[in-house]
């Protein structure tokens, strides 16, 4: 079975199906496609139909109706509210489609295609411009008024504690010191007292989009819970505005961001006291969870490397 074909456990030809998409929603006659290699769950494809092209993702197997269902309707929602996303298309049986194929059941939706790159393909970093305006965005997901069915994420923050007993054997004895330590001051955090909100929970260089005007698009809710607040804005710094070769920046770009993003969501002082601990653990899940992908799921990917490589920095337990 072709590797990312595993994710939704189908074999076949999948052209059959995309014909059928195109035809179904209007987009013209199919003409090819080509697989998005980056991710860790679900199948996405760019489709190519004789008037445009289109993004198609295919939800990973273990994704029930309802978790599907959940996702399109927080994209929804983020659309309604200003945030840069990519537009959804709609089929004549709605935003999610599902289709029995090889008695294979798959469901899908269909978006806009950016015609860009990630800021992980990209690499380098954003101009203070840019940085702004994640964190404006962040800030408007953040003010959403919605609670979504909760969906456990295993690279989360919230749930450091919880994945490190699981998989902290999977570390170096540096790693597993600094994590230590880290599991020390983390638990001495009141998490329950922090304000939530929505929270996307994974504003990382895969995740955003840069068009060929310059323009950035936040994609992938997947993960977007019902989170402490300040949790948004670690997850974005520790990836997309840090910095990996002047990782001694860091006290800087954090009072940058919590700077910016006071000037649209006013802040407790407990968020600002607890924010240098969510962002060691950001760090902290990218090491602690590409670690594990390494060693049991054997993933020597590019990207799992990247997110090994960036935890450690982060941490300061590069090797």
């Amino acid at each position: 079975m072709e590797k990312f074909q595993r994710r939704i456990k189908f074999s076949g030809d999948i052209r059959p199906l995309l014909e059928k998409i195109a035809f179904d929603y209007k987009l013209g006659l199919y003409k090819t496609h080509r697989i998005i290699p980056v991710g860790y769950e679900d199948y996405n494809l760019v489709l190519t139909t004789e008037k445009d092209r289109y993004f198609v993702k295919i939800f990973a197997s273990y994704r029930s109706r309802a978790n599907c269902e959940r996702y399109i309707a927080i994209i929804r929602q983020a659309l309604r509210h200003g945030v840069c996303h990519p537009m959804l298309y709609k089929s004549p049986s709605g935003f999610l489609y599902s289709l029995n194929l090889n008695k294979i059941m798959l469901r899908l939706c269909v978006m806009e295609y950016i015609d860009g790159t990630s800021l992980y393909s990209l690499g380098g970093n954003l101009s203070q411009k840019k940085a702004k305006f994640l964190i404006k965005q962040a800030a408007l997901i953040n003010q959403i008024k919605l609670r979504p069915k909760f969906v456990y994420d295993s690279w989360a923050i919230s749930n450091f504690l919880k994945e490190y007993k699981k998989k902290r054997k999977f570390l170096g004895v540096k790693e597993q010191t600094a994590l230590d330590r880290l599991k020390k001051q983390f638990v001495q955090v009141s998490i329950r007292k922090l304000p939530r909100c929505l929270v996307h929970g994974d504003i990382i260089k895969t995740n955003v989009l840069k068009d060929k005007n310059g323009r950035l698009h936040i994609i992938d809710f997947s993960v977007a819970n019902y989170y402490p607040r300040i949790q948004e804005l670690a997850v974005l710094l520790c990836s997309v505005l840090f910095d990996e070769k002047c990782p001694e920046k860091m006290e800087d770009q954090r009072r940058f961001a919590l700077k910016e993003y006071k000037k649209h969501i006013k802040l407790t002082d407990a968020e600002v006291l607890a924010f240098p601990i969510f962002c060691d653990v950001a760090h902290a899940m990218h090491l602690l969870q590409a670690a594990y992908e390494e060693k049991v799921k054997h993933n020597t990917s590019k990207e799992n490397k990247y997110w090994l490589r960036l935890g450690r920095i982060g941490l300061g337990v590069a090797k």
